[in-house]
């Protein structure tokens, strides 16, 4: 390596999220790493690149790469073993790597997967329907966790049939689990193993913003730049966690492709002293669709025959100052405990909170929708579809969050619409401050397993780490009301 007692103007970290299905995206990345370096002489890369579990690495593994200019193919180790989820590996990388390149500014960017509430998920779609989930990748995992003793505990909850103990026999084995048509549809019948399957699914791997905010620390710098090149990751949650670590925030409130944003534009414009880093955060947000224009999009689909330019149409993108989540964190507490009255005492508004929920475009699509609303469309649609029957105090409510994206959202992909009057129906329009889990009034699979595994009383991550966010109380009193097998 080279010495790190130079100071440089800029490190970019990145941590980074690997599988041989988007080798073209991930090689992508790198190569803009290196192609950008050839002129910036101030500016220090550092990668923490995980790849998901395979046959070499059962567990997954990580390998760390620095690049400066001078030393583009520069790389401090290859693959090694990881258990990535466990954290150890990213605070070693932040302590042994990272935190001795001294650096004026530091960008930290996580790319691969997203949950929304966390980053580099390996699964995150609970298997409950045949349409959102690949058996054998459910049954891989199940056999890691020695499935047949596991589902003979569960085998009398089951299906009171003699036919059943003789199919798990017949189909589960310590370290083999073969997935045929007969037991997908079980699966699909039974209540029991349904949600079981479910649980390998949240027993897999997550990084909560809350965990990386403490990791973070370890740098003893503030974050001037936070870039989640993930879906769903531009929430409240990750913000506010995020709030004393970073200084703004770029993510996408629904999808971005894996391919990202323009990586070359963004890393070129570090070298350039006369652009803060507000300036820089603007720039990402203008320069990604002219990412992708029908050139770009021709070679997309040549270098990973699965990209699917249509992703284009519900992709989002927008830039926010952390400082005033603070100053959101107050409002929405307040708009919680006003709507959460409104629902426990049953009052002539439950409607108006249905209608604007309703009206509220999920962040993803159809059957695969997952909870996720953009904050400023429900607020503004409780408005319109009150006709001035909500009390003031709510109307005040939303009139300061209004205020706050002023200030706080930078820029959104495909529009801000902060100039807008406020009183208009905001049905289909597309994200433009940061989201919120918000479920609908009926059962979705993807936001009962969000809800199951965030919000509900028996959660097992807790995402209000603080105990300060009281929209939780809100979703669980919605939830038990309105969605019963919640």
């Amino acid at each position: 390596m080279s010495n790190t007692k130079k100071t440089y103007k800029w490190k970019v970290v990145i941590i980074a999220q690997y599988s041989k299905d988007w080798d073209p995206e991930y090689k992508e990345l790198i190569d803009e790493v290196k192609e950008s370096l050839q002129t910036l002489e101030s500016v220090r890369f550092l990668i923490l690149t995980y790849r998901v579990p395979h046959s070499t690495f059962k567990n997954g593994a990580i390998k760390i790469e620095d690049f400066e200019y001078g030393n583009p193919n520069e790389s401090s180790e290859d693959w090694k073993d990881s258990n990535f989820y466990d954290g150890d590996d990213i605070k070693s990388f932040f302590s042994d790597i990272v935190l001795p390149v001294n650096a004026d500014k530091l960008v930290f960017m996580t790319w691969g997967h997203g949950a929304g509430l966390g980053y580099l998920p390996e699964k995150i779609i609970p298997p409950t329907d045949l349409n959102l989930w690949k058996p054998n990748e459910v049954f891989q995992i199940a056999g890691k966790l020695k499935t047949m003793e596991l589902l003979r505990e569960y085998q009398d909850q089951i299906i009171a049939e003699a036919t059943v103990s003789q199919f798990i026999n017949a189909n589960f084995s310590i370290k083999k689990i073969t997935p045929t048509p007969a037991l997908n549809a079980l699966i699909l019948k039974s209540s029991h193993l349904r949600d079981f399957a479910s649980e390998f699914v949240q027993s897999t791997g997550i990084i909560s913003a809350g965990d990386l905010a403490e990791w973070l620390k370890i740098l003893n710098q503030k974050v001037n730049i936070f870039i989640a090149s993930n879906c769903l990751c531009q929430m409240f949650e990750p913000g506010y966690s995020l709030r004393k670590v970073a200084k703004y925030m770029v993510a996408a409130q629904s999808l971005i492709p894996l391919f990202g944003f323009d990586y070359w534009s963004f890393f070129c414009s570090l070298k350039d002293d006369a652009l803060d880093d507000r300036d820089h955060v603007l720039n990402i947000i203008k320069n990604f669709p002219s990412k992708y224009d029908e050139e770009y999009l021709i070679w997309a689909k040549a270098a990973d025959t699965k990209f699917d330019r249509e992703v284009l149409e519900i992709a989002s993108l927008s830039a926010n100052d952390l400082y005033y989540y603070d100053d959101l964190l107050i409002e929405i507490n307040k708009l919680a405990e006003l709507l959460s009255e409104i629902i426990i005492n049953n009052t002539e508004n439950v409607g108006i909170i249905i209608d604007a929920r309703e009206k509220s475009m999920d962040m993803m699509p159809g059957n695969n929708a997952i909870g996720f609303i953009d904050i400023f469309h429900f607020t503004n649609n409780l408005l319109f579809y009150s006709s001035n029957s909500l009390n003031n105090e709510i109307k005040k409510v939303i009139s300061e969050i209004n205020k706050i994206k002023i200030k706080c959202c930078i820029a959104a992909y495909p529009q801000s619409t902060a100039d807008w009057p406020i009183l208009v129906p905001i049905t289909f329009e597309k994200p433009e401050f940061l989201s919120i889990f918000h479920p609908a009034p009926a059962r979705y699979d993807n936001q009962k397993f969000i809800y199951d595994r965030f919000y509900s009383e028996r959660s097992r991550d807790t995402i209000s780490r603080e105990k300060k966010l009281k929209w939780d109380d809100y979703i669980r009193a919605f939830s038990k009301r309105f969605i019963s097998s919640y």
